[in-house]
């Protein structure tokens, strides 16, 4: 009489019931097991099995009985110090022959077939392991791919190329939200993890408890807890638990204001903005000094921002002016900086951002065309009198249209003396684009969005106060006229709302 080869020949055969039953794997002598046909579609072959876990200290004996059978805490024999009978030596005396066809023959342990999520990594070891342990480590692999192509019934797992999955660490009471791509009841989390194994789409699942406690959830998932982490959510009815990957492994992979986003395709990872809205560039950086402010960086100071995307931006942030969150373009304060130069060096900057300085027209345009932004004008005399000018929208082209400005509603107190120049073109001396016969930027010894020539010229020459020279100072004609150069000036702009 022929014997079937396994369990899950059986329930083919019409046997449908828990129970003992003669099996042949291999022609020779008949082996008797217990056949489990119910649990998870039925057809498991246990050589021993313990009885169900009950209890709050924890199951550490037998928790998830496939794997951990796998990990041979089912396969242990009691010992004292008399008696040894520990897996070290009998697993290897009793399984050497299957031990040195594992070290000889394979080379990578496949828990299934290579999908198009290219999960699978090479099989690495603990360095740690000694060569007999790293051939039952290879062994214990070997085990659980067989049990997965013995209940499934995959012929390719006869191939001779095997790769390894590797899962992560589970997170207890944690579940992602929003990515659930099939939900099914199973008995344990070793069950769970075989469905994610057999998806080739699935790269993380959460298992949870049901109602009536008999059955537990699994959900699996095409996303993990890093490309969705907005929907990786605290329950704790769940536990979560994907692929691993470099994110898992290494937390410090990534900046603060990052997420580490993995590649299962080739076993990298990448670093990507938390909050794109507020965040760009590689590393991520603040797109201006407004968001820095909103994240807790309260301190006037130096820090580097980048807009869109592009190169990032050294910026002076003003933390503490009227709400904070200002990038500050242009400081007058000393004289120390000669601001009377052609139109290449206002396209690139120039000056120090701890003392005088202009951001450059380059990057003024990238300020202003990556957010709608306003612009504020702070002021100071001689005298210790400050006041400021606001205006709610400014903008500045690119260079191709001569950083042409763009002004709207002005509110202060310094007085308007700039609105007129909105719409113009800049001007150097080198580069004369203003409406005037002659070159403004010559004639006032400044660089500017002169119009026919000028209502304000916080460019011109640092001259110290009062002084008889017309209009060719740090001047804003509406606080102290055309004769008085200012002693403070700033120049910001931040993010509306």
């Amino acid at each position: 009489k022929s014997e079937a080869k396994s369990c899950a020949q059986l329930p083919k055969d019409g046997f449908t019931s828990n129970g003992v039953y003669t099996i042949n794997p291999d022609g020779g002598k008949p082996i008797r097991v217990l056949c489990d046909m119910t649990k998870d579609g039925g057809g498991w072959t246990y050589r021993l099995t313990l009885g169900e876990y009950n209890g709050t200290a924890g199951d550490s004996f037998m928790t998830d009985k496939l794997v951990e059978f796998m990990d041979f805490n089912l396969v242990q024999m009691f010992s004292t110090k008399d008696q040894d009978s520990d897996v070290y030596e009998v697993f290897m005396l009793n399984l050497a022959p299957v031990v040195r066809w594992v070290q000889n023959t394979i080379h990578w342990i496949n828990l299934y077939p290579v999908d198009s999520a290219k999960r699978f990594s090479d099989l690495s070891m603990p360095r740690h392991l000694s060569d007999r342990f790293r051939s039952m480590y290879l062994l214990k692999l070997l085990l659980v791919s067989l049990t997965i192509a013995f209940t499934y019934g995959d012929p390719r797992m006869m191939t001779p190329v095997f790769q390894a999955v590797n899962f992560a660490r589970e997170i207890r009471g944690r579940r992602l939200n929003g990515s659930v791509i099939r939900e099914i009841q199973v008995d344990s989390e070793s069950s769970c993890r075989l469905h994610c194994v057999k998806e080739s789409s699935c790269l993380s699942y959460n298992f949870g408890s049901t109602i009536n406690n008999k059955k537990f959830k699994c959900q699996l998932s095409d996303s993990d807890r890093f490309a969705s982490f907005k929907n990786f959510t605290e329950d704790n009815k769940f536990l979560y638990r994907g692929v691993k990957s470099d994110c898992e492994v290494s937390s410090s992979l990534c900046a603060e204001n990052e997420i580490c986003v993995p590649n299962y395709k080739d076993n990298t990872a990448e670093c990507r903005c938390r909050y794109a809205s507020g965040y760009t560039g590689k590393p991520c950086e603040a797109k201006c000094c407004a968001q820095l402010l909103k994240d807790g960086f309260t301190s006037n100071g130096v820090y580097t921002i980048n807009p869109d995307g592009g190169k990032p931006i050294p910026v002076l942030c003003d933390m503490t002016t009227d709400g904070g969150g200002w990038t500050v373009f242009q400081r007058r304060m000393d004289g120390s900086v000669d601001f009377y130069r052609n139109w290449k060096a206002y396209k690139e900057g120039f000056g120090s951002l701890s003392g005088e300085f202009w951001l450059g027209n380059d990057n003024l345009h990238r300020l202003t065309n990556a957010n709608d932004v306003m612009l504020r004008v702070d002021l100071e005399d001689f005298q210790g009198n400050i006041t400021y000018a606001e205006y709610k929208t400014f903008k500045v082209a690119d260079e191709a249209d001569k950083y042409r400005l763009t002004l709207r509603e002005y509110n202060g107190k310094a007085g308007d003396s700039f609105m007129g120049h909105s719409h113009m073109q800049f001007s150097t001396k080198d580069q004369d684009s203003d409406l005037y016969g002659k070159s403004c930027a010559q004639l006032y010894k400044g660089a500017w969005w002169y119009e026919s020539c000028h209502a304000s010229n916080l460019n011109g020459l640092y001259l110290n106060g009062q002084h008889a020279s017309h209009a060719d100072g740090v001047n804003w004609g509406t606080l102290r006229g055309h004769h008085y150069s200012l002693k403070r000036t700033e120049m910001k702009v931040k993010a509306k709302g």
